[in-house]
C-alpha cells in the first residue's frame, strides 16, 4: 500500500508560514502606533476676537473694512484662513480686508489639531468706505491714552510685520524700532504716536496721547531747628572756574540767554546716551539750555562748554577720551537753573 505524504515545518502546532504572516502584522501595527505617538501634538486651545474702528453686531462687516483679529494664544503660532482664497498668514495679531460681499468662515488654528471657526457676513456698505485708507487710528496700537511727563509709556503694535518704525509725529526726535516702543514725553500737551510697518506708508497706524505735567509732591516741613535753618539758608557748593579758562586781565560778556523748555534730569541723561551713540548732536539741546552750546558743563570736575562736552563724549574731538568712548556711561546728569528756571550749569558724571 502506498500513500502520498505532505511534510510541513511546524512550530507549536502552527505552520511556519502562518507565523510569518502574524509577525508581519505585528511589526506593521507597532510601526503605525509609533508614528501616531510621535506625530501627535498637545492640543493648544485657541479663540479669537475681531475688532474694527466702527462698532458692529451679529458678526456683520463691510467690504473694504479693516478687520483686526486677535488670537487668545500668547505666541505668534496662530495660522489664519479667511475663507476667501487669500493666502494663509501666521501671527497673534493680524488684519484682513474682504473685497467682495458674501458669507465667509474664518479659521484660526494652532497646528495642534485645535482650531476655532467663526462665520461672518460681509456686506456692501450703505456709505462709501475707502478700502485703501492711508491713516488708520484704532486698536492697532495698544497703549495708554493719558500719561505724565517723564514717565515711561509702553506702546505695542497688534499687527504682525517684519519691520516696525515708531515715531512721534509732532516730536520727530523720538524714534524707535521693534514690535513695542517706550517713550518719555518731555512736556505736557497732545502727541500722536505713529508706527509704520515694513516700510510701507499705507501700513501706517496712529494713536492720540494726552500728556499732563507731573504732579509736584508736597515737601514735609522739618521740625528740627537745625533742619529748618538748613532749609531757610541752604549751603550751595561753590563752583571753582579754573584760571586758565578766564583771562586775568579781561572781562568777557556772557552769551545771549534764550527762552527754554523744561526737561527732567532723567530724560536729559538718556539724551546724552544718544550723543555718545551719535544719534543726537549738541544742536538738539538748544531748546533746553539757557545759552545753547555755550552753556557751562562740569564733566567729572572739568569745566567746559556744552558743545565741547558733546564733542568729547561722541569722540568727534580728538582726545584720550576717544580710546575709551565705547565704555562711556553717564552716571548722573544734574541741571542747575537760575531764578527764571533756565538751565545755566550742568554737572555730569560718567
Amino acid at each position: 500500500m502506498s500513500a502520498n505524504r505532505i511534510f510541513t515545518r511546524q512550530q507549536l502546532g502552527l505552520d511556519y508560514r502562518i507565523w510569518r504572516v502574524m509577525l508581519a502584522i505585528s511589526v506593521f501595527s507597532l510601526g503605525f502606533l509609533s508614528y501616531r505617538i510621535i506625530d501627535s501634538k498637545k492640543c493648544i486651545p485657541v479663540n479669537f476676537i475681531i475688532k474694527t474702528i466702527t462698532a458692529h453686531t451679529d458678526s456683520a462687516y463691510n467690504v473694504g473694512e479693516v478687520l483686526s483679529l486677535i488670537s487668545s494664544t500668547n505666541k505668534d503660532e496662530t495660522t489664519w484662513d479667511f475663507g476667501d482664497n487669500t493666502a494663509k498668514i501666521t501671527g497673534q495679531y493680524v488684519t484682513h480686508i474682504y473685497k467682495t460681499p458674501g458669507t465667509y468662515k474664518i479659521t484660526a488654528s494652532t497646528g495642534t489639531a485645535c482650531e476655532k471657526i467663526m462665520k461672518i457676513a460681509i456686506a456692501t456698505p450703505t456709505t462709501t468706505i475707502e478700502s485703501s485708507t492711508n491713516l488708520i487710528s484704532g486698536e492697532e496700537i495698544v497703549g495708554p491714552i493719558l500719561t505724565i511727563t517723564g514717565k515711561d509709556a509702553l506702546f505695542t503694535c497688534m499687527v504682525t510685520a517684519k519691520v516696525y518704525e515708531w515715531s512721534i509725529t509732532n516730536y520727530p526726535k523720538l524714534t524707535q524700532t521693534g514690535p513695542s516702543a517706550i517713550f518719555q514725553f518731555p512736556t505736557p500737551g497732545k502727541y500722536i504716536v505713529e508706527v509704520t510697518l515694513d516700510n510701507d506708508r499705507e501700513k501706517r497706524y496712529t494713536k492720540d496721547i494726552n500728556v499732563e505735567a507731573e504732579a509736584v509732591k508736597p515737601v514735609a516741613t522739618p521740625t528740627d531747628p537745625a533742619e529748618l535753618k538748613q532749609l531757610i539758608s541752604p549751603k550751595i557748593a561753590p563752583i571753582t572756574i579754573p584760571e586758565k579758562l578766564l583771562p586775568s586781565d579781561a572781562v568777557v560778556a556772557g552769551p545771549e540767554k534764550t527762552k527754554t523748555i523744561n526737561i527732567t534730569d532723567a530724560i536729559f541723561k538718556d539724551y546724552l546716551g544718544k550723543v555718545i551713540d551719535r544719534k543726537m548732536t549738541a544742536a538738539d539741546f538748544d531748546t533746553y539750555l539757557c545759552y545753547k552750546g555755550d552753556t557751562k558743563v562740569i564733566l567729572n570736575g572739568d569745566l567746559m562748554t556744552f558743545n565741547a562736552m558733546c564733542g568729547e563724549i561722541s569722540g568727534k574731538k580728538k582726545s584720550k577720551m576717544i580710546l575709551w568712548k565705547k565704555s562711556i556711561k553717564i552716571k548722573t546728569a544734574e541741571m542747575r537753573r537760575d531764578t527764571d528756571g533756565c538751565v545755566n550749569i550742568i554737572e555730569i558724571k560718567y
